[in-house]
């Protein structure tokens, strides 16, 4: 497993061959994989969020009371790595999306969602309990069968409508790309780079990237 983190973040370790890549975000989507056994996806929206202690301004306090706080969602565990079955599962809200990739083709995309529905206003989990019952009720699932070889791309909603974009105009170039990427710095440039000439918005990105393998990889390298 390699950990990239251009924002100096933090990463915890997990066995087989997993990346992360991120630039820096004023509110940060969930995006996240594991590997142990999910708890029920009700209990997501079961805990009581825990207010500030402070607020910057009055205007953020009144905010925070009658808006809350508000992020998307993508969770995804990976089953049975040791036996013959192995999978991946996952619930989603909003449009952080997953890509299963074998060879230069996508096997599942999760959720669905084509280049014009990544709008300002998606699905996600919000800290007002008024809004429980809509997450409950439009949280999706999906759950697809992994192979030697296959990649997990975990994508926040920028990066991932542009991988939409890129994967229906030319899908083989895109994953040989994203296979390439080894350190934060280029990562960084390229998205600067889409940012600049329009072909991203400038919205916060987070790409964490998974890649089954039949062995333990050789070493471990986390950039902090």
């Amino acid at each position: 497993m390699t950990t990239f983190s251009p924002n100096d973040d933090g990463s915890v370790a997990t066995r087989r061959s997993i990346g992360l890549l991120s630039t820096s975000s004023e509110m940060r989507p969930s995006c996240g994989i594991r590997r142990s056994a999910m708890s029920r996806s009700e209990r997501i929206f079961t805990r009581e969020a825990t207010a500030p202690t402070t607020f910057g301004s009055i205007f953020e306090e009144r905010k925070y009371y009658q808006d809350g706080s508000f992020a998307t969602l993508l969770g995804c565990e990976i089953r049975d790595l040791d036996g013959y079955r192995p999978s991946w599962q996952a619930v989603a809200l909003g449009d952080t999306v997953l890509f299963h990739v074998r060879g230069a083709d996508v096997v599942a995309q999760f959720p669905e969602l084509a280049a014009d529905e990544f709008g300002l206003d998606p699905d996600g989990v919000s800290t007002q309990p008024s809004t429980r019952d809509r997450m409950r009720d439009r949280l999706a699932s999906a759950s697809g069968q992994l192979a030697v070889g296959d990649r997990l791309f975990l994508a926040t909603d920028a990066l991932a409508n542009w991988m939409v974009r890129a994967a229906r105009s030319d899908g083989e170039r895109l994953w040989r790309k994203l296979d390439g990427l080894q350190d934060p710095m280029t990562f960084r440039r390229d998205i600067a780079d889409r940012r600049h000439t329009g072909e991203m918005k400038n919205d916060d990105v987070t790409l964490m990237r998974v890649e089954i393998t039949d062995s333990e990889p050789d070493y471990l390298v986390v950039c902090e």
